[in-house]
């Protein structure tokens, strides 16, 4: 894959996420259907602009508030809801559905799907222009994810579908918004005490599998962005968005430890609730 020299940003934008024109890397037409230049089968001019404007700044400014203690309850009811009318869009648009043969393609016929930092600092830029702050850690987490880790989730989307995956997303954030109250005495060393939650090893493999998968929308569709599908920039700042999100809910219930590192003190983030 040849290195992106150039980017020509277009005024309009798309969901908030500022839809870049990039001067592509190699053009779609060029490379042919592949799983990484975007998901097949479905009209692009049906995604709504509407819609993305609504739910990736509600979805952004929940995951800004988990890095400075501020979160609230209230904010990942919000990210839960915004979530939950994202993937309706999706299903009503049969995005859900080429999503699905898009995992399936890439689980049949994996392929150099790389990207180099050049290429990933492009596309964090092109989100930090529209207000989604993701550290060069986290784009690179949704570019490279492990292949053990990658056949693994493949695995569990194409057992029980995408829709599936993202019903159990909202729902995770829905719940643990709806418990996010303060406890006497709460203690990060006991899994769960966080939200009254007890969460065994094999939940939270469970739950990783979730993430990850969304995670893997996120960087086939991040790739189909740089390429030059821009319907791609907002699939994959909408699936980095909730991705993250929901890592921030499973580091809390089954890394206590990683969370304290990453997050905080438990007090901070519980005050505001």
């Amino acid at each position: 894959m040849k290195t992106c020299t150039r980017r020509l940003f277009l005024g309009t934008s798309l969901g908030g996420v500022g839809i870049a024109a990039f001067n592509p890397l190699d053009s779609r037409a060029e490379q042919g259907a592949t799983c990484s230049n975007g998901p097949q089968g479905w009209s692009e001019s049906r995604l709504s602009k509407a819609v993305l404007d609504g739910a990736i700044p509600d979805l952004s400014q929940a995951l800004d508030r988990t890095r400075d203690g501020s979160l609230r309850s209230d904010d990942l009811r919000v990210a839960a809801s915004s979530a939950r009318l994202l993937f309706a869009h999706y299903d009503e648009i049969g995005l859900t559905v080429a999503l699905q043969r898009q995992l399936e393609e890439c689980k049949n016929n994996p392929s150099a799907q790389f990207v180099t930092l050049d290429q990933e600092r492009t596309f964090r830029d092109m989100l930090t222009r529209r207000a989604i702050r993701l550290s060069e850690a986290e784009v690179h987490k949704m570019f490279s994810m492990p292949p053990d880790r990658k056949d693994r989730a493949l695995e569990k989307a194409l057992q029980i579908g995408l829709q599936q995956i993202h019903a159990a997303a909202v729902s995770a954030l829905d719940r643990r918004a709806a418990s996010m109250r303060p406890i006497s005495g709460t203690r990060w060393e006991k899994r769960g005490s966080l939200f009254r939650v007890a969460f065994t090893d094999s939940d939270c493999e469970e739950f990783q599998l979730i993430i990850d998968t969304i995670g893997i929308v996120a960087g086939l569709n991040g790739i189909g962005c740089l390429v030059g599908c821009v319907a791609c920039c907002g699939i994959a700042a909408g699936a980095v968005l909730i991705m993250e999100l929901l890592q921030y809910v499973h580091d809390l219930l089954c890394e206590p430890e990683m969370a304290r590192r990453r997050y905080g003190d438990p007090a901070a983030i519980l005050a505001a609730c």
